[in-house]
């Protein structure tokens, strides 16, 4: 599942389903789109949104 089908998610669904609140795993995505979103650098770049990324580490 991508993170467009979990934000639809009650909050007790998503915590279900990822481990973490709605709250945390924004703040998490906030701390990780610095250094995960690469547009335009050099190197290849990654076809998964940051969130997505996230999702993969949490399952």
């Amino acid at each position: 599942m991508t993170y467009e089908q979990f934000k639809d998610l009650k909050p007790s669904a998503f915590k279900r389903r990822c481990g973490v609140h709605t709250e945390t795993f924004e703040q998490m995505t906030e701390v990780l789109r610095p250094n995960l979103d690469r547009k335009g650098k050099r190197g290849g770049q990654c076809k998964l949104s940051v969130e997505d990324q996230l999702l993969l580490v949490l399952e």
